[in-house]
């Protein structure tokens, strides 16, 4: 039968044991093989849309055509802290739809509100799923819904005004050259010669120079010795001043979550201190992409209030010291929060910009219209 005239509708799946969740991984393998950097396992949905999360658990709808999987979205939980209270919020992605679905098929039942199978939400997979999650997560109580989508799902977000752009809170990736790249690009010892010159000079230009934190990393892992650094991260977090500001929940309960319980990647906690007390901390991952380059990450950070401004510099300055064999080292940043002077003075290029969309419930509106503005590290996105 041809794809046009099949049908297809949108199933949430409930049981993250069941037999949709092994459908979703094939889907993605199948047909959008390295999406998340290696190969997708059902793990990976039952970790981050499980009770494990402190948030909650979150959403899984694919969208069916008989036995087969068409179309996906998930909804991740977040806690958020916006002056201080807390509240529920959700993170939507792994919006992909099956390369024949595409303008083509049909819905098998009618959405509410429209009258004949033309209507865009009876012919399009990517705008059906929106529609049906963002009802979803409205009938929970979800107050701040958002998405960092790619080029391809950004119009699918925003289409019928569903989600709007936040351009206060757009991150950026941040790379710095290390000496592996120098050495790969340049022939003979040029390549060497070339990395000391840029590391003399960041060097001499490196914003807080003279602050010298004592850094001890350690792996995370569900397995561990981490009640020590747990209870530094819940130290650093319980003296954040948070008037006036909007945050992630990052404290040790997160954590615990996002980086020792991760399935298949594994991360690096770095605890921060001066005199022996925590000053902040930071964690970071390495990955090798597809062409070979390999990258340290830096995934998530917080730093104690009242510190000087060249606190992070110096971490920053940490992280790429020990970034042996690796080509890069980067992170995702907003420059009303990360100083864009202090990356650029540290060797940091700006690359691909991130879109935040924000979704346009009564919350999302205010938010929108307050001007506030948040870190966008890659804790805040499960796609990043």
């Amino acid at each position: 039968m041809p794809v046009s005239d099949q049908t297809w509708e949108v199933v949430f799946v409930e049981d993250l044991d069941s037999v949709w969740v092994d459908r979703t991984s094939d889907f993605f393998n199948t047909h959008f093989p390295g999406v998340f950097g290696e190969p997708c396992h059902p793990e990976l949905f039952r970790w981050k849309l499980g009770r494990s999360n402190p948030a909650g658990e979150g959403i899984l709808a694919v969208a069916v055509s008989g036995v087969d999987v068409v179309g996906v979205m998930t909804a991740t939980m977040k806690l958020i802290a916006v002056d201080g209270q807390s509240s529920l919020a959700a993170f939507t992605g792994d919006t992909f739809t099956h390369p024949a679905f595409r303008r083509a098929g049909r819905a098998k039942t009618l959405a509410p509100g429209t009258y004949g199978p033309d209507d865009y939400l009876n012919k399009s997979v990517f705008g059906r799923l929106i529609e049906e999650v963002v009802q979803r997560l409205a009938e929970r109580g979800v107050e701040f819904v958002y998405t960092t989508p790619n080029h391809q799902s950004r119009p699918g977000y925003s289409r019928r005004g569903l989600y709007v752009e936040a351009p206060s809170v757009s991150s950026r990736s941040w790379h710095r050259p290390c000496r592996a790249l120098f050495e790969s690009r340049l022939p003979f010892r040029s390549g060497r010669m070339a990395y000391k010159m840029v590391d003399a000079v960041t060097w001499l230009l490196q914003p807080g120079r003279r602050i010298r934190p004592t850094v001890n990393s350690l792996a995370l892992t569900s397995t561990g010795p981490l009640v020590d650094f747990y209870e530094a991260i819940d130290d650093i977090w319980d003296c954040q001043k948070l008037e006036g500001k909007f945050n992630l929940v990052q404290n040790s309960d997160y954590f615990a979550y996002r980086y020792a319980s991760h399935p298949s990647q594994s991360f690096v906690g770095h605890l921060a201190t001066v005199l022996d007390q925590p000053v902040g901390f930071f964690v970071t991952r390495r990955l090798t992409r597809l062409n070979g380059y390999s990258t340290v990450c830096i995934a998530d950070w917080l730093l104690s209030p009242d510190q000087p401004s060249g606190l992070f510099a110096s971490l920053l300055h940490h992280v790429i010291a020990n970034a042996e064999g690796a080509h890069t080292v980067s992170l995702w940043a907003n420059d009303r929060e990360v100083s864009r002077q202090h990356l650029l003075r540290l060797g940091f290029l700006p690359l691909r910009r991130m879109p935040v969309l924000i979704g346009t419930n009564d919350f999302g509106r205010q938010l929108q219209a307050s001007g506030y503005s948040w870190a966008m590290p890659i804790g805040w996105s499960d796609n990043v």
